[in-house]
């Protein structure tokens, strides 16, 4: 299990902390002409800085006293998934000097993240350039936005036979075989869940049961998320029926999976087509949503401008590093694989193409089970799959925000993250112990297309029943603590490439080398050719057959660690 941990905190931390960390040029492509077109716009931009401004033993010290603060709940969920120090130098906040240095300057400072040792600050755009000559400064790229369509209220739904239990949004939950979890006693008892969203009305009847453990208004900077005068007209609409579709618990109307979790409520955007959806307070709520000790993230949002579908790689995007962040602390976050395939983007939007990221897509109600048409195809700009999973995202029952009593139907991604955010909350109940790759693992290897995904439904619909009975073994490539000194190339590399492994003189004599999927099956043997150095890979599997794109684990046998090395296979 140690070794598991050590895995988790390398894939999920180390490529956050070191990603755009290289890089001659402090600003990022196209703002520079931007700023130069409309100088005396107001840009609002992410300034990264290079360090924490803390001398050794100054940082021994600030992480002694945050250790002494930190909440308890947290650090025991940290411990799931790290194998050494539970707070390091990405939890102290960003240096003040810095800061100061911006304010100067002319900015005003809106967010500060401290994983990512940035702050995002509006500020005029001929003061752009003067911030990113400041010699502590990385990186200055604007902060993304994306303007989500409004709420899409279904019509045309045909009348479904209403349950007695839960109503006319059974298929919903049965679709995933939550149901089946509940007749079991599960609920998301002790689970706790942070929604990211609009705001939230819970005057609702089927939300007044729903536990609150913290709220915060990360726009207006207040402890209240619901409606609140100047706010657009319908702000807390999406948010509220997110959260009925995940929590809510009306016998005979509406029944969420996890109606028992406790929640942590965020207010991130403001719904309105005229002001944009901006990812600083997307990560601002995810880090302190994880300081709260939240075990799972519901995030219906996502970004994609002034970024290309070349940045969709798992390692770009500002919230994607954030959720690997998250993750790399023992939060699963949940996030919808986005509502793009009828436009130009057409795949999967930030940070859904997060590898630590489980992207949900939409099918329409069972029998039909079908994809819909609106939901984000993948694969990543990498080649992964994506989305990872899919569930009802079309004709979904959820409360009315208008009215206190009523309900209706609503349809897109937004609805079907929260579902199976939902379905984790109870598997994560039954399994304490589970960690956010358990939980993927889990999920992807029990969903109806396992055997056969694809970046239309990803692994499939999730079947939660299979979940619970399933017994998450990590890969053999997953045990290891550190990659081989073998170098790979190319990587990635493509259907039909030959791939040479390299070897180190510690790896020559090994008699095979094994080849394994992200689910720790084993697909093919390499064996040395007539170099004892060298190694070749068509990317086909132990029958000869071609394999999917996707990310793949070349095991070395014999090592006390069992070490490994990823490889990318791209289409």
């Amino acid at each position: 299990m140690k070794g598991f941990r050590v895995y988790l905190a390398v894939l999920f931390g180390l490529a956050v902390w070191t990603a755009g960390a290289a890089g001659s040029q402090p600003l990022w492509p196209g703002l520079g002409d931007a700023v130069g077109r409309d100088p005396e716009r107001t840009f609002t931009v992410w300034v990264f800085f290079q360090d924490k401004e803390l001398t050794p033993e100054g940082e021994r010290e600030a992480l002694r006293a945050l250790g002494a603060a930190w909440p308890e709940r947290s650090l025991e969920r940290r411990a799931k998934v790290r194998a050494g120090a539970l707070l390091d130098r990405r939890d102290l906040p960003v240096g003040a000097e810095g800061v100061r240095q911006l304010i100067r300057r002319g900015a005003r400072v809106r967010a500060r993240s401290r994983w990512l040792n940035a702050v995002s600050v509006e500020i005029p755009g001929r003061c752009v350039p003067a911030i990113a000559e400041l010699p502590g400064v990385r990186e200055v790229r604007p902060v993304a936005r994306y303007l989500r369509p409004r709420l899409e209220r279904a019509k045309g739904r045909p009348e479904a036979a209403a349950d007695a239990l839960y109503g006319p949004g059974l298929n919903q939950v049965a679709q995933i075989q939550v149901p089946d979890l509940h007749d079991i006693g599960l609920s998301g008892q002790g689970v706790r869940i942070a929604l990211l969203d609009t705001g939230f009305g819970r005057g609702h009847e089927s939300l007044r049961h729903v536990k609150t453990f913290a709220e915060w208004d990360f726009v207006n900077q207040d402890g209240v998320t619901a409606y609140e005068p100047g706010d657009p007209v319908g702000q807390a609409d999406h948010g509220t029926m997110t959260l009925s579709v995940i929590g809510a618990y009306r016998p005979g109307r509406l029944i969420g999976p996890a109606y028992g979790a406790d929640y942590v409520l965020a207010k991130t955007e403001m719904d309105d087509q005229e002001v944009p959806v901006e990812e600083d307070y997307w990560v601002m709520a995810v880090e302190w949503a994880e300081s709260l000790g939240v075990d799972i993230v519901s995030s219906s949002l996502g970004y994609l401008d002034w970024y290309s579908q070349e940045d969709m790689d798992g390692n770009t995007a500002v919230t994607t590093r954030a959720a690997d962040m998250a993750a790399a602390n023992g939060v699963l976050v949940v996030n919808s694989a986005g509502n793009e395939a009828n436009n130009a983007w057409g795949t999967v939007i930030a940070p859904a193409d997060g590898d630590s990221v489980l992207a949900v897509g939409a099918v329409s109600p069972s029998p039909l089970d079908s994809w819909v048409s609106f939901s984000s195809e993948g694969p990543t700009a990498d080649g992964r799959i994506k989305p990872d999973v899919m569930a009802q995202g079309l004709w979904d029952y959820a409360a009315s925000p208008s009215d206190s009593g009523g309900y209706e139907y609503v349809q897109g991604t937004s609805f079907s993250a929260p579902l199976v955010a939902g379905l984790a909350a109870l598997l994560l109940e039954a399994h304490p112990d589970w960690t956010p790759w358990d939980l993927i693992v889990t999920l992807r290897s029990t969903a109806t297309r396992a055997d056969h995904p694809d970046n239309r439904y990803g692994w499939g619909i999730c079947q939660g029943m299979a979940a619970l009975l399933w017994t998450p073994t990590p890969s053999p490539a997953v045990l290891a603590s550190s990659a081989p000194s073998a170098l790979v190339c190319p990587n990635p590399f493509h259907a039909g490439d030959a791939i040479r492994l390299l070897g180190g003189a510690e790896d020559r004599l090994a008699p095979s080398i094994g080849v394994y999927d992200c689910l720790g099956r084993l697909v093919f043997t390499l064996k040395p050719e007539a170099d004892p150095y060298e190694y070749r890979w068509d990317a086909v599997d132990l029958e000869g057959r071609p394999l999917a794109p996707g990310v793949y684990f070349l095991r070395w046998p014999g090592t006390p660690q069992g070490r490994a090395h990823k490889v990318v296979l791209v289409r």
